[in-house]
């Protein structure tokens, strides 16, 4: 926000009419606020600094998918690499097939946690011009292109459900899942455990097999969520 001083100061002041008035979304415009409150001392400043690609690098890392790993150990563009893996051809960015690209940005958003054709409707496909009838192949040439990846997912899968169902620990990729006390626990490479409430066995929306646990759903209130392998 190129205001953020004015509309600072009209919070500060109390002014929520002129907020109101000037400002259409006020939770945005509070949520940006935020930063605003912390101040460095004279002479210094904060760095906002973010991670790159994380979620592709600690997946590729996770699964052993080797090719990926060495895009990033070169310091190429992950979205080039990937469509170049899936469609079998050089990619550039403002080069040689470089329209393949936007394929394979979309596909690197929207499925490395096991998304299907929804996820990437989600990411905005279609609004970036791919067609209904291109999707479904997009979700299968990306995972054919990350046989790792997506044996990972069911690799986990497997796992959890053996876990909640035999109460025995079992591990995958370095990741530990065990039963202590009507918690599946999920324990993580750096030690840091994830915590699911009361799992056991269910079935899902679609009429499969899947571990449910209690947590807090989309409408805000604590009830049985599910979950499967890509997820986990």
């Amino acid at each position: 926000m190129s205001d953020l001083a004015d509309a600072r100061a009209l919070v500060r002041s109390g002014n929520y009419d002129a907020l109101e008035l000037l400002y259409d979304d006020i939770p945005d415009t509070l949520s940006q606020l935020i930063r605003t409150a912390f101040v460095p001392q004279d002479g210094k400043k904060f760095i906002v600094a973010d991670f790159s690609a994380i979620e592709a690098r600690v997946l590729a890392w996770l699964a052993g998918e080797k090719w990926r790993m060495q895009v990033f150990a070169d310091g190429k563009d992950i979205y080039c690499s990937s469509a170049s893996q899936m469609f079998g051809v050089p990619v550039e960015k403002h080069g040689i097939n470089g329209h393949l690209r936007q394929k394979g940005k979309i596909a690197e958003l929207a499925l490395g946690y096991g998304g299907s054709v929804g996820a990437l409707k989600s990411m905005g496909a279609l609004e970036m011009g791919l067609t209904e009838e291109e999707l479904q192949p997009l979700v299968n040439a990306w995972r054919n292109a990350n046989p790792m990846i997506t044996a990972l997912w069911w690799d986990i899968d497997r796992a959890v459900k053996t876990t909640v169902r035999e109460h025995i620990p079992t591990e995958v990729a370095g990741l530990k899942f065990t039963y202590e006390s009507g918690f599946l626990f999920m324990r993580l490479p750096s030690g840091r455990r994830l915590a699911y409430v009361k799992p056991r066995m269910g079935i899902n929306q679609f009429g499969s097999e899947s571990v449910t646990y209690e947590g807090v759903g989309a409408t805000k209130k604590w009830e049985r969520l599910e979950s499967y392998g890509p997820k986990f």
